[in-house]
């Protein structure tokens, strides 16, 4: 109950929505994908991906008011104006091992916090999990949410 408690939390963060409605990196590809590509004819889609990328895109076509498409389209110009390569799989990553320091927050115990996210935990992550869960920052936080004594 508690890693669901903590995955819900992080990933209903607008900013993390679509980590928890993205089944796997290459769906949050197509997403990215067939979004960017509503604002620019430009966005090279991979082959593998031009199925998926298209059911999207006629999806968004449907349903995404004229406010939203302008809002997107600035966002993708930033974007493509940054010129940094996408990297989807760090970003799950990242999101997913938010998530773990959550759990590992409001539940206190590595084995829940290591089951929470979409990803297999490697042995660096156990060893952040680890170090943090001693820290002095993970113990303030606890006891500020009234989940550990001082």
């Amino acid at each position: 109950l508690i890693s669901s408690i903590a995955k819900s939390l992080v990933y209903s963060r607008p900013a993390y929505f679509l980590r928890m409605a993205a089944a796997n990196p290459q769906e949050l590809e197509a997403i990215f994908l067939a979004a960017s590509s509503l604002s620019r004819q430009d966005v090279p889609v991979p082959a593998k991906q031009v199925g998926r990328v298209g059911a999207y895109r006629k999806h968004f076509d449907a349903i995404l008011p004229t406010s939203i498409r302008k809002a997107l389209a600035t966002a993708v110009d930033r974007y493509v104006a940054a010129g940094k390569p996408y990297d989807l799989v760090e970003w799950c990553r990242r999101v997913d091992s938010t998530a773990r320091r959550a759990a590992l927050l409001v539940g206190g115990d590595l084995e829940l916090a290591t089951a929470v996210g979409g990803a297999q935990v490697d042995e660096a992550e156990i060893a952040s999990l680890l170090r943090h869960s001693v820290s002095d920052a993970h113990h303030t936080a606890r006891v500020h949410l009234l989940l550990a004594n001082d």
